[in-house]
């Protein structure tokens, strides 16, 4: 008798190509290659980026304006109305869950399926993916309840990443992300006067570009140095690009600092980079702009917390500096800039560390791995 495909529901709290999204892409893609058979649902808060780079692998797409994202601010103010939304949320979580053999929830700020899934009957398989490093106590607290209470299985990016929760759970695994090789890779240039850096992220205070346009104000001659900051502002603080914008003015830094859009292909900027800036204020999860960044020979000038440290041995394949430390992060800038042996060595180890760590093709396996055992009840 022929087995029946194997059920799946992937559920995003995003649309665009930032890191949690091409995340959810490798995991699609780990089961689509695992499961060729298999039925694979996804459920987005709406169409973006992302949309039409999941529509090649799944099968159905469903666009569900009324996920219950802790960040989207959709709660409403009036106790009736808030509970009212809630239950109708989890309702419909609940039954999509125990439609499905596996449903894979990227990130937890998805309310209603971590909710639905402590309703959820035991013979259901829930992964929770947590990208997540919440840094105030009372957020830290909140979230291991609610994980905790859950049947899910938990995969956290990082160690950083798990030692955030308090945990009283056997089945969790910790998977590093990994990202593909690039086609075109080149090492830092030994003999060049000027020094390129190349910050790419989106733009938001804690992640750090304030800080980086400090450090460059502490430097003598940023004019050796040429900085391109990559990046688009969520809709709501979109004030936060025109705030740098005025302080690169204030800087005098015109003519040293560039501001680019968010492209969905950053080849060239890498290309184009002799250092890559992860200047976080606040701890990064893991850190994929780190691991890209190495797989393009590019050593990392990193804020030495959260996952960025599993991630870069700080004087071999880049430097670790102090978070929110804008002298130390112009020190490790001239660090390079005044010494371009070591800047082409550091790159050298990076392409060599993301060789041995973080190709794209390890993630995958791992994911496959795990999906076939939590498919067959086991623990890897």
């Amino acid at each position: 008798m022929k087995e029946l495909p194997v059920r799946f529901l992937f559920v995003h709290q995003g649309y665009d190509l930032y890191g949690s999204g091409r995340t959810f892409l490798q995991s699609l893609r780990a089961v689509r290659e695992l499961y060729p058979e298999s039925e694979i649902k996804v459920i987005l808060p709406q169409k973006g980026l992302l949309y039409p780079k999941v529509d090649k692998i799944a099968d159905k797409i469903e666009i569900d304006s009324n996920l219950l994202v802790l960040r989207s601010r959709k709660f409403s103010t009036h106790p009736l109305k808030t509970l009212q939304k809630l239950f109708l949320c989890l309702k419909k979580a609940k039954r999509e869950i125990e439609c499905h053999d596996i449903t894979y929830v990227n990130t937890i700020v998805i309310l209603d399926y971590i909710l639905a899934s402590w309703l959820c009957r035991r013979n259901s398989k829930v992964i929770l993916h947590i990208h997540e490093l919440p840094t105030r106590f009372v957020d830290r607290l909140l979230f291991s309840i609610l994980i905790n209470l859950s049947i899910a299985w938990l995969v956290f990016n990082s160690k950083a990443t798990k030692e955030t929760f308090f945990l009283a759970r056997k089945n969790t695994f910790i998977v590093h992300n990994g990202v593909v090789s690039p086609k075109l890779y080149s090492d830092p240039k030994l003999y060049n006067k000027q020094t390129n850096i190349l910050m790419i992220w989106r733009l938001i205070e804690k992640k750090g570009q304030g800080l980086l346009l400090d450090a460059l104000n502490n430097l003598a001659q940023p004019g050796i140095l040429r900085v391109r900051i990559v990046g688009d502002a969520y809709a709501t603080i979109s004030n936060y690009k025109q705030k740098l914008l005025e302080i690169i003015k204030e800087y005098k830094l015109d003519n040293s600092v560039l501001m680019v859009p968010f492209v969905e292909d950053p080849s060239e900027h890498y290309l184009w980079s002799d250092i890559v800036v992860v200047p976080s204020i606040k701890p990064e999860p893991f850190g994929l702009v780190a691991i890209e960044a190495m797989s393009y020979s590019k050593p990392v000038i990193g804020a030495a917390h959260g996952g960025l440290i599993e991630i870069i041995e700080g004087g071999a394949s880049g430097i670790l500096f102090k978070p929110g430390d804008a002298f130390a992060l112009a020190q490790a800038i001239k660090t390079y800039a005044d010494n371009r042996d070591v800047l082409v060595a550091h790159g050298k180890s990076a392409r060599a560390r993301y060789e041995k760590h973080f190709q794209e093709s390890f993630y995958l396996d791992t994911l496959g791995r795990m999906f076939k055992e939590i498919q067959l009840g086991k623990s890897l």
